[in-house]
């Protein structure tokens, strides 16, 4: 059997494996009987039976806006700090006082942008009712 088969094949048994796994960890449990309205036969999973948010979709991609412009902030204050670290230590070598500089000319441009970008999202949330003011 030649090396691409081979690794063809391994693929399918894994996916397969994996594919029933996954099955497996979503069966949710379904009382039998009537539901609070009288209907029989159907099972509607509530959130709590999912584990899924019932959040508006607005509130979920602020969320998700500031939790990326979270992260982005962070790394900007990260690369603040080595620069400065960097800067302190050159001990008078050109080169890398110059780099120092432009690590935190640049880290500096992006805690900016991440700030103004905050901003917006804020301003267009409120504007569109997804969060709050």
């Amino acid at each position: 059997m030649t090396k691409m088969r081979e690794i063809k094949l391994k693929m399918i048994v894994f996916l397969l494996a994996g594919s029933g796994f996954a099955l497996q960890a979503n069966a949710i449990d379904c009382p039998t009987g009537t539901d609070e309205e009288g209907s029989t036969g159907v099972c509607v999973p509530t959130t709590t039976q999912t584990g899924l948010s019932n959040m508006e979709i607005g509130a979920l991609m602020l969320n998700i806006a500031n939790w990326l412009l979270g992260f982005v902030a962070a790394l900007a204050i990260v690369m603040i700090i080595i620069a400065g670290i960097m800067y302190i230590t050159s001990a008078g070598d050109e080169e890398r006082s110059k780099t120092a500089q432009k690590i935190l000319t640049w880290a500096i441009v992006g805690l900016v942008i991440a700030i103004l970008s905050w901003v917006i999202v804020k301003m267009i949330s409120v504007i569109f009712g997804a969060g709050p003011a």
